[in-house]
């Protein structure tokens, strides 16, 4: 997932983040018990591209992210920046699978930081 949120200040930002190993997490359900195991990568978009004018980050207070998987055309808007000084919080997002707002924001994305540069 590519995601849009403030970088400025001096908060330490987060980074683009790109898991080596499984990440596990336990669904239940009242009958059974589902172990779902994925990888995470989630970068940090550093400009977008809106009516083909480039736009920094630097210069965006939005918070969204977008999947990087067409088969997967999902979107979510938020409120928490992804900045270690809100980690302490309260937040959260909401997502939709939805192909055409999924090219939308897909699309506007012109430049993501790659893992491993923070």
């Amino acid at each position: 997932m590519s995601v849009e949120t403030w970088r400025n200040g001096n908060a330490q930002d987060v980074g683009s983040q790109c898991s080596k190993n499984k990440v596990h997490d336990v669904g239940i359900t009242m009958l059974s018990e589902t172990l779902y195991c994925y990888y995470i990568k989630v970068y940090d978009v550093e400009e977008v591209n809106l009516l083909g004018k480039p736009f920094p980050s630097s210069k965006d207070h939005s918070k969204w992210g977008v999947s990087m998987n067409v088969d997967k055309p999902a979107v979510c808007i938020g409120d928490v920046n992804r900045q270690v000084s809100q980690f302490n919080r309260g937040g959260g997002a909401v997502c939709i699978e939805d192909k055409k707002l999924w090219q939308a924001f897909h699309g506007s994305v012109a430049k993501y930081e790659k893992c491993g540069k923070t």
